[in-house]
């Protein structure tokens, strides 16, 4: 009897050893197999950090769609567009329409919550923007990321595409409130249509919005397409994305930090990409600590500006908003960077923060500075 608890007992210990190793072997994998399953596991973070504590859908993907509006922002003039992955764009902070409402269905799948990118047509056939659709309470329902609004009627029901479609009127923008992210969006969207339909600036001025431009996306001349959905996945790719979040939520930050470290080495990550991983994943302490090494010995002076606007963006992340206008006003005094991109943004960022420490003064120096028609 003994000798069966023995062998018990050294077979559960063989296994537990097997179970505690087996994520950081996985990294010995192939290139592609180890960025996988890292990106997984980072995705898991975000949702599990945001969500904790949250029970329905609906709270959990509006947490969400304010998430993806402050990271990931419009490209700035003279960036490029790289489509690659959702993580990709969180790194870099920037991204269309489209990748925007793709990185909200891909935390949204992290939730559990099935959703599908849709590129609009509505009036023309071409697309001029792209949303998604979430599944929440039995239907699904549109989010637009890129300006931070879903629309709910007087009842506060959130309306779907055939809603906005059919009846459109009746449902009005709820906004984020911190509208970080949203600066000029809903000004792109107008001008596009302008440009597009070559309409004179005095027709176009009296234009709304909303009623005017938006909801002819919707309109049925021309039927949108659901361009890729969430809960489609290779069962393969399922099985390892379950398995990072299995080791994640049983194990916790320890396991994240050995993790990522190993990844880093593995992958010979560098500095900046370093820096933004850790960002992302809630590291926010040793994010900004890298931030620091980085800019010290960064030259190229476009490198530089990217990192302190992410460590500005890192301290209001954690709720130190002294420290982040800080950050944000040395890069307004930056050399040459006023004409540089990100100004608006970094504008929005220190007018937030000022607000969150009623410091009002400095808060209508800052609106003072920024022209800004922002759909409210």
């Amino acid at each position: 009897m003994k000798k069966k608890i023995r062998i018990l007992c050294v077979a559960l210990m063989v296994l537990f050893v097997i179970f505690i190793l087996a994520p950081f072997l996985m990294l010995l994998g192939p290139d592609r197999f180890r960025d996988y399953i890292h990106r997984e596991l980072v995705y898991e973070v975000i949702v599990s950090k945001l969500t904790e504590g949250v029970k329905r859908d609906r709270e959990k993907a509006l947490i969400l769609m304010d998430f993806v509006e402050a990271h990931v922002l419009p490209h700035p003039v003279g960036s490029r567009v790289i489509d690659k992955h959702p993580l990709n764009d969180l790194i870099r902070g920037m991204g269309s329409c489209d990748q925007m409402a793709n990185t909200l269905i891909t935390l949204a799948r992290k939730a559990n919550i099935k959703g599908r990118l849709i590129f609009l047509y509505g009036y023309d056939s071409v697309s001029h923007h792209s949303v998604c659709d979430l599944y929440i309470d039995g239907r699904f329902r549109i989010f637009d990321p890129f300006i931070g609004s879903v629309f709910v009627d007087k009842e506060d029901n959130m309306a779907g595409f055939r809603d906005m479609q059919n009846r459109g009127g009746e449902f009005s923008p709820m906004r984020n409130q911190k509208a970080m992210g949203a600066l000029n969006r809903v000004e792109k969207i107008k001008s596009s249509y302008i440009e597009w339909n070559k309409l004179p600036k005095e027709k176009s001025a009296d234009l709304d919005i909303f009623e005017d431009i938006y909801l002819r996306l919707y309109e049925p001349a021309y039927e949108p397409k659901f361009f890729r959905v969430n809960y489609k996945q290779d069962r393969k790719r399922f099985a390892l994305s379950r398995i990072m979040d299995l080791y994640y939520n049983t194990l916790g930050d320890g396991f994240l930090i050995l993790f990522q470290e190993l990844y880093f080495k593995l992958d010979n990550t560098d500095p900046y990409t370093k820096a933004r991983f850790k960002h992302l994943s809630f590291r926010y302490k040793d994010a900004i600590s890298e931030y620091s090494v980085n800019i010290d010995a960064i030259e190229d002076k476009f490198l530089k500006t990217e990192e302190i606007f992410f460590m500005g963006q890192a301290f209001w992340d954690m709720g130190d908003y002294k420290k982040s206008i800080l950050e944000y006003e040395r890069l307004l005094k930056f050399r040459g960077f006023p004409d540089a991109r990100r100004r608006r943004v970094i504008l929005a960022y220190l007018i937030d923060a000022c607000l969150r420490i009623r410091e009002f003064e400095k808060t209508e120096f800052y609106r003072s500075q920024i022209e800004e028609n922002i759909w409210l």
